[in-house]
């Protein structure tokens, strides 16, 4: 923007503090040394969902629906709001206690991670111990017995083995056949790592 200063006294700034004088000066980001500068507007803070929709919209010519276009120095402001909530959401995931439920729609498990799966069987609704499969693990890798995997697995000739399919299995532990992982064939809607194992009582001999 033109130098309030400079344009009052033709060209000449007298304004010996600021040390941003010329014919452009950005006086309202330096309200410090300049008494004309103009009064910063108030930069709203985004939620989540707004941060998104501005972002989509940063890139666009005509952006007059972002949130900081009368701001000289948008995109940085758009950055660095951004940056903070990606740390905020990061801060908060690592502080969620172990014992909440997490929805599927916010991401599964770690590959083969042993966890308490919430399940629907058409309003029926159980909990049961789980592991979830990403489809990239190797029976070779995989640290479960997979009876049978050449009937649903899928044939790697790169790495002669079968990869497990994705989804949900249930390790049964007692079981009067020799089947160890059984698809979960209903809706999970929701799943929980396990809790802490119980301190085993020391036996004094």
């Amino acid at each position: 923007m033109k130098c309030k200063w400079y344009a009052a006294f033709e060209g000449v700034c007298t304004n010996g503090e600021c040390p941003y004088r010329g014919d452009v000066c950005p006086t309202s980001e330096h309200p410090e040394v300049c008494k004309y500068a103009e009064e910063k507007p108030e930069i709203p803070q985004l939620s989540v969902e707004e941060l998104v929709k501005t972002l989509r919209l940063c890139n666009i010519i005509s952006c007059r629906s972002c949130a900081f276009c009368k701001s000289s120095n948008c995109r940085s402001i758009l950055m660095s709001q951004a940056a903070d909530m990606l740390e905020k959401l990061a801060a908060e995931k690592d502080a969620k206690k172990p014992d909440e439920w997490s929805s599927v729609k916010d991401g599964p498990p770690k590959n083969e991670q042993e966890v308490l799966i919430y399940c629907n069987r058409g309003g029926f609704r159980f909990v049961c111990p789980a592991i979830y499969e990403d489809g990239t693990m190797l029976t070779q890798d995989s640290r479960w017995n997979w009876n049978d995997i050449e009937e649903y697995g899928t044939y790697s000739e790169e790495n002669d083995d079968y990869f497990v399919p994705k989804g949900w299995w249930e390790n049964r532990q007692f079981t009067p056949d020799d089947v160890y992982n059984c698809p979960v064939d209903c809706e999970v809607t929701h799943w929980m790592p396990l809790p802490e194992p119980p301190k085993e009582e020391k036996i004094h001999e």
